[in-house]
């Protein structure tokens, strides 16, 4: 029997998830990276080491989320062993789970006869290959869980699905950022509400239809009492290694925070998207973004900009792009929309062509020393993973302890909280307490140490691929 077109969409969709599924099976060696360190191994570790008991966690390392997911890690730990094959494969379901919402999200856009099968083939691979998507879901990262439920909670919203809204909202809350999300589309989602149905504003129907959001409310609300009781602060307190980014800017910090907010948004490839967004606004006009379902979806894109515009650009919070995962997914879904229905045959495919190669070229996208990269938020990142490996192995041929190096951020302190095993490792951050120093542009360094590094260190051994480094230094 000769497949439909749409079953041949349908196909092709899957395909892209079982190509998922595989690359992450391949990336299951790749150790806890970044803020994944202390926000989620550090915090899995106390619980784990503790016997699942440990409930208030140590201050200087409380970032305010709800330990929902360190718990569920330690938990994992304790059923099939402590690894960093275990814990890729716990937070594997929400990854794998991310990509199938992203495939009913591509057949919501592409689906049925809105395009041709070659265009649907190359807009799916537009939405599933922005670096900061396909980078996180690489990593064991509480972002990873965030992305699932959001796009799942999208979906349902789309699908006019009350059934799986209380899950997805739900699951929103295992972190503050997912907090902000939910509150987000909660707001879209009684807008469009009262939009479809104005006269019948806080009926028996209307009230029914704002049920599934009651829990999650619930639930914020118990755990901002639990909080204040058990800790006497809502989300962060003053001993808090975070606690300097939640003071305020002046006009000057604002305007640094614009620009930095406008270029995360268009960082790694997306700025040929904006391209292709404005391209296609002149062709139809405004208008065309509020036709439809169409319009639900540029909301969520709007008031979750809002939202997040409010909490990081008065604030010295400084944000990564991994925070707008959601957002980038969702101008993803607009720009291809568009491109969907204002061009046709080859020049549509041309259009999610270069859209596509753009976003793969992101992962080679590298900036000077100087320049802070979001190396969390691209595929370079797995270059750095193998360097440090061949690092420390000639460390053990030369005869150097890593007790004896320090080093920077993602790099020092305990190595047991990167690799998930038994060692005793602690790598110091201080590079007053030995005389070697492993630098890597990965770490993110400031223009004070770099200057510092390149003065009273000399260079004994250099690994590089990519534009990715890292070096042994010696002090002179």
């Amino acid at each position: 029997m000769v497949l439909e077109l749409k079953d041949k969409k349908v196909i092709v969709a899957y395909i892209y998830v079982a190509m998922a599924f595989l690359l992450k099976l391949y990336n299951c060696d790749v150790p806890i990276f970044w803020d994944s360190i202390d926000c989620l191994s550090r915090t899995a570790h106390l619980i784990y080491d503790n016997d699942m008991r440990y409930y208030v966690i140590d201050p200087k390392f409380d970032n305010g989320d709800p330990h929902i997911l360190p718990y569920y890690l330690a938990f994992v730990w304790s059923v099939f062993g402590k690894s960093l094959l275990v814990s890729h494969l716990a937070f594997m379901p929400f990854a794998i789970g991310s990509f199938i919402q992203m495939a009913n999200l591509s057949k919501r856009v592409l689906g049925e006869d809105k395009c041709g099968l070659m265009a649907f083939v190359l807009g799916c691979a537009v939405m599933f290959c922005d670096t900061s998507f396909l980078s996180q879901m690489m990593l064991v990262s509480v972002d990873v869980c965030v992305v699932f439920f959001s796009l799942y909670t999208i979906n349902k919203i789309l699908a006019g699905s009350r059934v799986g809204l209380t899950f997805g909202f739900m699951g929103l809350i295992v972190t503050r950022r997912g907090m902000l999300i939910a509150a987000s589309l909660m707001v879209v989602y009684f807008l469009g509400l009262l939009l479809r149905d104005k006269k019948r504003f806080l009926s028996k129907e209307f009230i029914s239809y704002l049920l599934p959001l009651v829990p999650t409310c619930l639930a914020v609300l118990v755990y901002v009492g639990m909080r204040m009781y058990y800790t006497g602060w809502i989300f962060t307190s003053e001993k808090n290694v975070w606690a300097g980014t939640g003071e305020a800017v002046g006009v000057v910090g604002i305007i640094k925070n614009c620009v930095v907010y406008v270029w995360q948004n268009m960082d790694f490839g997306r700025i040929v998207l904006w391209g292709v967004f404005f391209v296609c606004i002149y062709r139809v006009g405004l208008k065309r973004l509020f036709e439809k379902d169409l319009w639900y979806v540029v909301m969520m894109y709007i008031v979750l900009h809002l939202v997040f515009v409010s909490v990081t650009i008065p604030l010295s919070n400084s944000f990564g792009e991994r925070y707008f995962i959601v957002h980038f997914v969702l101008f993803s879904f607009i720009v291809c929309r568009l491109v969907s229905v204002v061009y046709v045959g080859r020049v549509r495919e041309m259009f999610f062509g270069v859209m596509l190669l753009c976003l793969l070229g992101g992962n080679f996208t590298l900036y000077p020393e100087t320049i802070k990269t979001n190396w969390e938020c691209t595929l370079k990142h797995l270059t750095f993973h193998a360097l440090r490996e061949d690092c420390f192995e000639y460390l053990e041929e030369e005869g150097i302890s890593l007790e004896s190096v320090s080093s920077g951020f993602s790099v020092s302190g305990r190595q047991d909280l990167i690799f998930i095993n038994d060692s005793r490792i602690v790598i110091s951050s201080d590079m007053n307490e030995s005389d070697y120093y492993l630098y890597s542009n990965v770490c993110n360094e400031s223009d004070e140490m770099i200057y510092i590094l390149s003065e009273e260190y000399e260079r004994v051994k250099r690994f590089d691929n990519m534009g990715v480094f890292i070096e042994l230094l010696k002090k002179r």
